[in-house]
């Protein structure tokens, strides 16, 4: 995929999964049709009928729990994230995903996860740790490992110096180098352990 393709895949995956699944109401044709028929063609009345109440179960389902709503923000930064994902499924995959980890930040304040105006928000560490995972898991266990031995104060660019001639490498020192990955490597470190709970879905 090139980027533009990438950018338009997720975000017609994140429109397509976060439709609101309640039925739709019933059309003005409808209404009419039913109140012009008469009482006798419609039958008698069942005696001793009620309505049944919604259980608690039922009124309490949210078909569209906000941790799993992807917003504005989170798909502009995903369309960044391209050079690391090379296929379709990949870039599903990484959605997924990425779902999957934020349903579990039960704890996590989702306006600080967000942050939208900081380039060390949460949620851009772990897009990037989940695009190497799917992108190339065969490279994620010495990325991370790398990564996590290196000082929290430092620059995660330099991570890109300690690397082999991987096609990887290049691609993270463009975006680390860019003005929209977290620069600290202390963003990316505090959430390697998380990520790294969800290597065993990274395999094709």
């Amino acid at each position: 995929m090139d980027d533009p393709g990438f950018a338009g895949l997720v975000r017609g995956l994140a429109a397509t999964e976060g439709q609101d699944a309640t039925p739709a109401p019933p059309s003005a044709e409808a209404d009419h049709a039913a109140g012009a028929r008469s009482p006798a063609a419609a039958g008698p009345a069942p005696l001793h009928e009620e309505a049944p109440e919604p259980s608690s179960e039922q009124s309490t389902i949210d078909l569209r729990p906000p941790r799993l709503v992807i917003s504005l923000a989170e798909l502009d930064f995903l369309a960044t994230l391209a050079p690391l994902v090379r296929s379709p499924r990949a870039a599903k995959r990484l959605l997924n995903l990425y779902r999957l980890l934020r349903a579990r930040l039960s704890g996590e304040n989702p306006a600080v996860f967000l942050a939208d105006g900081s380039l060390e928000a949460p949620f851009r560490a772990v897009m990037v740790l989940l695009s190497v995972l799917v992108g190339y898991p065969e490279a994620a266990s010495w990325f991370f490992a790398t990564l996590g031995g290196m000082d929290p104060d430092d620059s995660a660019l330099e991570i890109v110096s300690s690397s082999n001639d991987h096609e990887l490498w290049p691609k993270l020192g463009r975006g680390l180098s860019g003005e929209s990955w977290p620069e600290l490597t202390a963003s990316y470190q505090r959430w390697l352990p998380l990520v790294n709970r969800f290597s065993f879905a990274a395999d094709d």
